[in-house]
């Protein structure tokens, strides 16, 4: 960090810093601060937006010497006293539990000689110490080019300000709608941290007054989610649900006693495919389980339905659904064509409940917004352009639909007219997003900041019984993007890998100790995937998106030329090669589920091979069997007899995408505790192999062993972090 102490002026707000007195001003009062206490807040000042944690603070400050955290709590608590206009919500030094403190606000560097702010000529020498909004005047967003030029205007602006700065963080939160509206061109966006509790924040919800927030979190230690609800204004988060299961996709009762939600419920596997609607009083009190559902959530503006995303039968397509809270009885509102591996998700009543959104997905990667008219059944198409949307919300003015999608390469807000046009950005959030929520009170948006990073690490690896791990230390495939997916070649020497470090997905290789990476792909769309190497060595096999249809490509590992080698009305995804090379497997839904399916190179017709079910599959390297997943569990498919069977020892485990097959074993890794295990097809016996330093990316495959067995390429969420961030003036 820089040491300001020659700039003798620092401002932020109504307060000037002069450093080369130890002296703070507000306007031209002088407010008295102990050495120390000046210098903690020269500190903060000085890295603005940037988390100091106390330890940090406590060593720049009191250099060796022992000091207790309770002394500079006490600090901070006095130095809230003297700038913060309401101590209980700080609008300058925040809090970031259980870690630090940040300084938030936009300060300016004054060179010596410049003039105050009440002089317009001053502003000629003023540098921002803010690098994200280098030409804001105070953090209550009055643009530069809006200020008046002539000394006594300047005053009056200068009043304005500090007028705007002694209303606070309090004042920020009752801007009216009309208020917000007409100086909508003059006030720039202003986000603070909501909620910076550790854990992954996936779902939240505004309740019906705008005064308090509903969100779950993931526990880092446990890897499940539970349910929280917390006052806008500020306190503590109050759990609602310890549960072992996973929680997600709420939504508040309009009288606000009430949260609904979504439970993925323990072992769920085999005989438990869907999720659980939970409803429970958001004072504490005993769960209700209305019913269960594919996905989806969203509650009536009357309180009489919830909206759910679920199907008639396990071969009928995921429409939307009305769920009556008196009896259980369905209305159904959608119904996207069957067999077609379309679903439609994300319900989202309007503020009328007139109107209905919902995203109709194709493939689970790519989908389109739909609105319907709950009265007289009529619906329309919004979007057409097929883009991941990860979560919509009908704006405060109830005549558009704002949503996260990644139709620009990041995941961003966007918005459009109810009445149907072309999306645009909203440029007011720069930020990658995942999950939205608007205040009914005030039009504040609050969302959950999307970073995720994926890293493939290589170690050698021993064990019992195998071949000497080569003396080599481990290496990384990481960079500031996606890194995982990872595929070790036939001979070892390669590995191939998905990543996102040019915008999108592609296919790249690099060699084993992850040196000279390169890219082999150049698809230029969301969705590329699955990587498996030829027995040869010489090609690989994935799916990728084709206007928004799952298809199989195989790429020349030479030359980098792209051979499309299914073209059917049906997605087709998730492709593994025949170990004589002449074919390939793959998962598709033309019977109206997933199955499995094989396709020689030189024939056009597929064969079908399982009936009931299948999703992954890798065939031995002798040719007989095919080990496949299906609803989480491992299978067989005996070639010669046809006969299909559950690998019974591993029943109890949920084996999802994290698998390999080896020479006579499978690896794979459990939920929970991330361990890696390798089952002996010979023994029927488990062997402890290793442990993932992250998380599992969902939905993504992950680990892969060389022809040896003594080198081990894993992927795992490198690191992520979910904070909730509240924004006001953002439209």
């Amino acid at each position: 960090m820089e040491d300001i102490r020659n700039h003798p002026t620092l401002t932020f707000g109504p307060f000037r810093l002069n450093t080369e007195y130890n002296r703070l001003y507000r306007n031209e009062r002088n407010i008295p601060l102990p050495r120390k206490r000046f210098d903690i807040l020269l500190l903060l000042v000085q890295n603005p937006g940037r988390l100091l944690t106390k330890n940090e603070i406590i060593e720049r400050i009191w250099p060796d010497q022992f000091i207790e955290e309770n002394n500079l709590t006490q600090h901070i608590y006095l130095l809230r006293q003297s700038i913060e206009d309401d101590p209980r919500y700080p609008r300058y030094i925040i809090t970031v539990p259980g870690k630090g403190y940040m300084f938030q606000g936009t300060v300016e560097e004054r060179q010596p000689g410049a003039a105050l702010p009440d002089d317009a000529a001053g502003q000629a020498s003023a540098t921002s110490l803010n690098p994200t909004r280098p030409d804001d005047l105070a953090v209550s967003g009055i643009a530069p080019s809006a200020l008046p030029t002539s000394p006594q205007r300047w005053r009056i602006a200068l009043l304005i300000l500090v007028l705007l700065g002694l209303l606070g963080l309090g004042g920020w939160m009752v801007t009216t709608r009309e208020n917000r509206g007409r100086h909508q061109q003059h006030i720039n966006p202003l986000s603070i941290p909501l909620q910076t509790l550790t854990g992954f924040k996936k779902s939240l919800a505004f309740s019906p007054d705008g005064k308090m927030l509903a969100f779950t979190s993931e526990n880092e230690q446990s890897n499940k989610t539970d349910l929280y609800i917390r006052m806008i204004s500020g306190g503590e988060s109050i759990r609602l649900t310890n549960s072992p299961e996973n929680e997600l996709d709420l939504a508040w009762s309009p009288q606000g006693d009430r949260l609904a939600f979504l439970r993925w419920p323990e072992g769920a596997g085999a005989d438990r495919e869907k999720y659980q609607v939970v409803i429970i009083p958001t004072l504490g009190g005993p769960e209700q389980i209305l019913t269960t559902v594919e996905g989806g959530l969203d509650w009536s503006p009357d309180g009489r339905y919830l909206a759910i995303s679920d199907n008639i039968s396990p071969t009928s397509a995921v429409g939307i659904f009305l769920v009556s809270l008196d009896n259980q009885t369905r209305r159904n509102i959608s119904r996207p064509p069957s067999g077609l591996n379309i679903f439609d998700n994300l319900p989202r009543f309007d503020r009328t409940g007139q109107w209905l959104a919902f995203v109709r997905w194709e493939s689970g990667v790519n989908g389109d917004i739909f609105i319907t008219n709950l009265q007289n059944g009529e619906m329309k198409q919004l979007t057409f352009d097929k883009h991941a949307i990860s979560d919509l919300r009908f704006a405060e003015d109830n005549q558009t639909i704002v949503f996260v999608s990644n139709r620009n390469g990041n995941h961003r807000l966007w918005e459009i007219p109810v009445t149907g046009g072309t999306p645009s950005l909203v440029t007011g959030i720069t930020d990658e997003v995942q999950k939205i929520t608007i205040s009914p009170l005030n039009g504040h948006i609050a969302f959950t900041q999307l970073t995720n990073d994926t890293a493939t690490e290589i170690v050698p690896i021993n064990r019992a019984g195998g071949a000497p791990a080569p003396l080599r230390p481990p290496c990384f495939i990481n960079s500031s993007r996606r890194d995982d997916t990872p595929r070790f070649s036939p001979d070892g020497e390669q590995i191939a890998f998905i990543s996102t470090r040019t915008g999108k997905d592609e296919i790249w290789v690099a060699r084993a100790d992850c040196s000279q990476p390169r890219q082999l792909t150049y698809i230029g769309e969301d969705g590329v995937g699955s990587p498996r190497w030829s027995p040869d060595g010489r090609k690989l096999i994935f799916d990728h998106h084709i206007n928004g249809q799952s298809e199989i490509s195989m790429v020349e590992i030479s030359s980098s030329i792209v051979t499309r080698l299914t073209n059917d009305p049906l997605p087709n995804f998730l492709p593994s090669w025949s170990s004589d090379g002449l074919a390939f497997y793959y998962c598709s839904t033309m019977t109206g589920r997933e199955e499995i399916w094989k396709k020689y190179l030189d024939r056009d017709k597929p064969i079908q091979i399982t009936r009931q079910g299948g999703f992954e599959c890798v065939e031995s390297p002798d040719g007989r069997y095919l080990y496949f997943t299906n609803r989480d569990q491992l299978w067989t498919y005996d070639s010669s007899s046809g006969a299909v069977s559950l690998i019974p020892e591993l029943s109890n485990y949920r084996i999802e995408r994290y698998w390999h097959l080896g020479n006579g074993a499978i690896y794979f890794v459990t939920d929970l505790q991330m361990e890696i295990q390798r089952f002996d097809l010979t023994t029927r016996t488990l062997q402890l192999v290793g442990k993932l330093p992250g998380f599992l990316p969902n939905a993504l495959p992950g680990i892969s062993l060389n022809q040896a067995e003594n080198l081990l390429a894993t992927s795992y969420i490198n690191y992520r972090f979910g904070d909730i961030i509240l924004t006001s003036n953002w439209r």
